[in-house]
């Protein structure tokens, strides 16, 4: 049973549990709220997000192949340089080194500094640079229909059923390669 408010968030708590990152791990936009690995660096733009780093991950202050993973989740949206972003990712990785990484697609303006959203293609473009990219969709088109369903008053009740009904409905009717959905998760390799 998903018992996340937004189902996004579903998706991207599996994939966090997905991830057993070994070694030096880099997490970019988290901060003490959003931390997903214990032992793990956070680098953050935002002071407010009290992050172990204060600073900019298009710009890092880091050596090449500093880490052997980095864990990016729902921010290259929030860039206006995803080129620059992802290839400063590339750089501070080690050779065999992964990367989690979490977009939206069909969702929400949710910030100000919200610029992009992302296709598979686009996905793969942005990370050509890496060996080995999988690409895995969130949700499928009932996930998104009910999700824009949960935005309105209504809907703020009643999320726990419409986050289960879009997600039990998708996985009814699989699309392998649905053309709507929530966003996408990557785990790449140097």
């Amino acid at each position: 049973m998903i018992r996340t408010k937004y189902i996004r968030r579903h998706f991207i708590e599996q994939a966090v549990g997905q991830f057993a990152p070994i070694g030096k791990t880099l997490e970019i936009g988290s901060g003490k709220r959003w931390k997903y690995y214990r032992e793990s660096i956070t680098l953050n733009r935002d002071a407010a997000a009290e992050p172990d780093i204060i600073g900019d991950a298009e710009n890092m202050n880091y050596d090449d192949c500093t880490f052997n993973n980095v864990v990016c989740l729902e921010v290259i949206e929030h860039t206006t340089s995803p080129n620059k972003l992802i290839a400063e990712i590339h750089r501070v990785l080690k050779p065999g080194g992964t990367l989690l990484l979490t977009v939206p697609f069909v969702f929400e303006i949710h910030d100000t500094r919200d610029y992009f959203r992302f296709t598979r293609e686009g996905l793969n473009y942005l990370l050509r640079e890496f060996n080995s990219v999988q690409i895995r969709h969130d949700g499928g088109k009932y996930c998104v229909i009910f999700h824009f369903l949960r935005l309105g008053a209504l809907g703020g009740l009643i999320f726990p059923v419409l986050n289960n009904l879009g997600y039990l409905l998708d996985n009814i009717f699989k699309d392998e390669e649905p053309r709507i959905t929530l966003g996408y998760t990557v785990f790449a390799k140097k």
